[in-house]
């Protein structure tokens, strides 16, 4: 067998996943075979075997999805649909937030909602993954597909020209006939705040799809952590 090329990716959030870079490294540990692993793990401990980083530019990652035999990925919608973009199915591995991992159990959701869906493999234990990942090093055509077209670089380039325009007008600037419309006052300038950044891609990705099938924005809701007054 030729060597294996496996990329797994955190991405950008800032709680650990230590226990996906875990999962990995005893796969790679126990493989029959040579695998070639790359860690993209953010804010999570780095790889001790293999290589890693922990960001890489947009284009380069693509890449090495692209490349990769088999991509494992967070359960991040941006995340998914950028593996999906290059023709690969993903596996995902959703954070869970009762470890630490997020602030809500909106990945578990959505990545079973696009598991049933068929566009991405869901694993949520190790013995799953370790037969998931031996599975697809047998044959790694079986997670080959006709590149899906992402809406997330469209997305952000249409946000990002919306906050270019507003980030332009005077400070204080804003439409007074909005505040008419509901009676309301025209507030002190200085009280005015300016986007702090733009939003991030996944959040962008997330709502599209929550606009289009309200069953997932239902469960997305139901997720999100409740906070009493």
């Amino acid at each position: 067998m030729n060597t294996i090329s496996l990329v797994v990716s955190l991405g950008t959030d800032h709680h650990r996943f230590d226990r996906l870079v875990d999962w990995a490294e005893n796969w790679v540990s126990a493989a029959p075979f040579e695998v070639d692993l790359f860690v993209q793990h953010g804010s999570s401990r780095a790889p001790r075997i293999g290589t890693g980083a922990e960001l890489l530019p947009r284009e380069q990652l693509l890449e090495r999805y692209r490349t990769a035999d088999i991509v494992v990925t967070q359960g991040g919608p941006g995340g998914i649909f950028d593996v999906a973009s290059v023709g690969k199915l993903p596996v995902v591995v959703p954070r869970v937030p009762d470890l630490g991992e997020h602030v809500d159990g909106h990945q578990v959701i959505f990545g079973r909602f696009v598991a049933e869906r068929d566009e991405a493999i869901l694993v949520e234990d190790e013995a799953t993954f370790d037969d998931v990942l031996s599975r697809a090093a047998l044959d790694p055509d079986s997670l080959r597909r006709a590149p899906r077209r992402s809406p997330v670089t469209e997305t952000a380039a249409a946000l990002s020209a919306v906050i270019d325009e507003v980030m332009q007008r005077p400070a204080g600037f804003v439409r007074w006939p909005r505040f008419a419309q509901v009676g309301g006052r025209r507030p002190d300038a200085a009280r005015i705040a300016r986007p702090a950044a733009p939003v991030p891609e996944p959040v962008l990705v997330e709502a599209a799809l929550m606009q289009r099938d309200p069953q997932l924005r239902l469960a997305l809701r139901e997720a999100r952590p409740r906070h009493s007054a």
